[in-house]
């Protein structure tokens, strides 16, 4: 999503904002259009200011913040299968689930490259986080 093209108002900010809140997304890659000189859109009126976009943008991350987690939220108490792509880094493996959800659980290095079944218990520093099924 790209917000604070030129032009953009307040008004189609909030409608994009109430729409994308609306949907069932999941995830959502924001950026704050970036004036390229030589290009059309360079020389339109209406160009946004920077603090206007940063806001604009920071609100829409803050929105897909949130659908992610309650994605996430979604798969607690269940067993999920996750591709183990290395330590993270504090002492819990990681891997990547089949909808795209990191998930962190303890677990011996050796199981890197594996596909195997981990059960999501909690939701931690903006991670999932599980346990090895047996």
């Amino acid at each position: 999503m790209i917000t604070g093209f030129p032009g953009e108002t307040d008004d189609e900010f909030s409608t994009s904002y109430d729409f994308l809140a609306s949907l069932p997304i999941t995830d959502l890659h924001v950026f704050p259009y970036s004036r390229r000189p030589g290009t059309p859109a360079a020389q339109l009126p209406g160009q946004i200011p920077g603090n206007i976009k940063r806001d604009r943008a920071g609100r829409l991350r803050q929105l897909a913040a949130g659908k992610h987690q309650a994605f996430a939220e979604s798969f607690i108490g269940q067993e999920l299968e996750v591709v183990v792509e290395a330590g993270s880094g504090d002492d819990l493996l990681k891997g990547m689930t089949r909808n795209y959800l990191d998930l962190r659980f303890a677990g011996r290095p050796s199981l890197a490259g594996q596909c195997i079944m981990v059960k999501a218990t909690a939701w931690k520093n903006g991670v999932l986080q599980g346990e090895v099924v047996p």
